[in-house]
């Protein structure tokens, strides 16, 4: 929903949306509902009756034309990308299913779920030049990136995660307010200043509180190539 709104907040458009129960592995149907084949004979039934026809006099056998191949209809693709808010293993499976039932090669939009080898390993070459996103990358080149890095290395002997990252962040967002409104100010007026801060220096970018009190900061693009 959320990925939704900010489609059209962009002027984008959603084209299709087709929901699936948590522990399906089947993605068939799924996808058949999302590019037209699945009730092809309902709602594409002048189109449908015209290919069944033609499929009909191409046979050189009476028994063969019993029963109509499933790829009959091709898939509508009305689409330039996919956005599946699934882990690496539900994603191989529809990216798979993609491909299977003749979807041109579309770029795939993720969380970051996906930000984890096993994207490419339950993927392969279905989720090349796919687009995700995350607040934290260990390969992350940027100046500001390589000093947090370093530093916190040297201080605790280890290599940081998103948990560490997050907790550097809060830990600068309520550090920084307490210095501004001085550390004997009450309970409320930490309340209100924290929902107001703005330009706080986290451990990867600035951060901010929105109107709704929720931290704002820059995320890292991923993508995966060869």
């Amino acid at each position: 929903t959320a990925f939704w709104d900010y489609v059209l907040l962009k002027g984008g458009k959603v084209v299709a949306a087709q929901a699936y129960n948590p522990e399906e592995t089947d993605f068939r149907h799924v996808v058949q509902r999302i590019v037209g084949t699945f009730y092809a004979e309902e709602d594409r039934s002048k189109e449908f009756k015209i290919r069944l026809e033609d499929w009909k006099k191409n046979q050189k056998s009476k028994s063969a034309r019993e029963k109509f191949p499933s790829d009959l209809m091709p898939p509508i693709v009305e689409f330039d990308a996919v956005f599946i808010p699934d882990n690496p293993k539900t994603t191989g499976q529809i990216a798979a299913m993609l491909a299977y039932n003749d979807v041109p090669a579309v770029p795939l939009l993720g969380t970051n779920l996906w930000n984890t080898p096993q994207i490419i390993a339950r993927g392969g070459k279905a989720v090349e030049k796919s687009l995700f996103v995350d607040s934290y990358f260990t390969e992350d080149n940027r100046s500001e990136m390589r000093k947090f890095n370093n530093d916190f290395e040297k201080a605790f002997g280890y290599k940081p995660d998103v948990f560490e990252v997050q907790g550097y962040d809060a830990a600068a967002l309520v550090g920084s307010v307490l210095k501004s409104s001085g550390f004997d100010s009450s309970r409320i007026t930490l309340r209100e200043q924290l929902a107001r801060a703005q330009n706080i220096n986290g451990a990867t970018s600035n951060l901010r509180v929105s109107a709704n009190r929720e931290v704002e900061k820059n995320l890292v693009p991923l993508t995966i190539t060869d």
